[in-house]
């Protein structure tokens, strides 16, 4: 049905990105990110009525109408969850394919979505407002403290919505062998030849800053001298690896079963569970080199700001919305009703039962500047840097 070119949260991370469209009634299609997606075909959602266990949340949705441009990553979207918006709540979703086509197509959106650590550059390029947090009732409901996330509040404003997080740290072959504690310890005689670096080079590049203690609270603002150290470092881990691995979500996990690698980073629960339905145990840590990203939904500066932006807004932080979506994607969730309901089923989400203790070592963190200011290597630097050392 969609003919455009899209892209997923999870596709973009396997296929080692650094971190398309189409019209909907009733539902929206999208996903956070940005590229040179375009407009797809179309298609109706199955609409339907306000559910009544919605509560007073759904009544407000069912009872607004409007249409909302969005630009989002695919994966996000969910039209049975959002079917509660009913049909009078149309949604022109485009995809995007890196975070920072929200900036570049500014002016063609209502609703945007970046991961967090980006938020001051979107701040600084003019394309966030203000947002209304009374009209969004759901957000009584968010896990506390990421309704108010720093890097998503500007002069007092907040003006972003959480809407979907994960953690990156390191796995590793759990059978019976001494277990790594720290990213330093893939640098040891034990796993000569056996680790496995994940081509997503922005996490692997804040992750080795972290381990050499470069830009403190902020490790993706490196100037060009430490961003060298980085990757002097990085040719160490690439002296001791397997290699750079491509699709390293998808992939790990059949790199374990294979006998290839016994340990891995960057890395998160998923590939435990994958691993395990290959026959083989591998477990998660997140040392204090491992950070957080959380990817928000935000309403784009010089629109007229409608009830039926809040309406979808409101659905998306919705208990059952939320537990669909972080079930399917495997993504935590910032819905604290819903992410218990992924905790309660075992597995890798019990890596994210206890988010306050799991920030102390994986904290969200700014990511790379687009515009470094002649002080930092901004993000293009960063992905040449990182296709010349795969390629070294």
């Amino acid at each position: 049905m969609f003919e455009a070119q899209r892209y997923s949260r999870r596709r973009l991370l396997e296929r080692g990105g650094m971190l398309g469209g189409a019209v909907l009634g009733g539902a929206f299609l999208g996903a956070c990110g940005g590229s040179d997606s375009t407009t797809g075909g179309t298609t109706t959602a199955a609409g339907g009525a306000a559910t009544t266990d919605a509560g007073a949340a759904t009544t407000m949705a069912a009872a607004v109408a409007g249409t909302i441009r969005t630009l989002m990553w695919e994966g996000y979207e969910m039209p049975d969850a959002f079917s509660p918006l009913g049909t009078d709540i149309t949604v022109e979703a485009a995809f995007m394919a890196a975070n920072e086509d929200v900036i570049n197509k500014k002016g063609t959106y209502d609703i945007g979505c970046g991961i967090e650590g980006i938020y001051p550059a979107l701040n600084a390029a003019g394309v966030l407002s203000a947002m209304d947090t009374a009209r969004l009732p759901n957000l009584t409901n968010v896990i506390p403290g990421f309704e108010t996330n720093e890097l998503i509040t500007f002069d007092g404003n907040q003006t972003a919505m959480p809407y979907v997080w994960a953690s990156q740290g390191m796995t590793y072959l759990d059978d019976g062998q001494a277990a790594p504690q720290k990213l330093e310890d893939l640098l040891s005689p034990q796993f000569k030849g056996k680790v496995g670096i994940g081509d997503d080079g922005n996490s692997v590049i804040i992750q080795v800053a972290r381990m050499l203690g470069l830009g403190g609270e902020r490790p993706a603002f490196l100037t060009e001298a430490e961003l060298d150290q980085v990757f002097d470092a990085l040719q160490e881990f690439k002296a001791n690896a397997f290699g750079v691995i491509a699709n390293p979500y998808g992939e790990y996990a059949g790199a374990y079963a294979r006998g290839e690698i016994t340990a891995a980073f960057p890395d998160w629960g998923p590939t435990a569970v994958a691993a395990s339905e290959q026959g083989k145990t591998v477990s998660v840590i997140f040392p204090p080199t491992s950070f957080s990203w959380i990817d928000a939904l935000f309403i784009a500066n010089g629109v007229e700001q409608t009830d039926a932006m809040y309406a979808f807004l409101n659905q998306a932080i919705d208990p059952e919305t939320q537990y669909q979506v972080g079930n399917t994607l495997q993504l935590a969730v910032v819905n604290a009703d819903a992410q218990q309901r992924l905790v309660d089923q075992g597995g890798a989400w019990g890596y994210y039962a206890d988010p306050d203790t799991l920030f102390e070592n994986a904290p969200n963190v700014e990511w790379p500047p687009v515009d470094g200011g002649g002080e930092y290597a901004d993000y293009a630097t960063w992905l040449k840097r990182w296709q010349d050392f795969k390629a070294s």
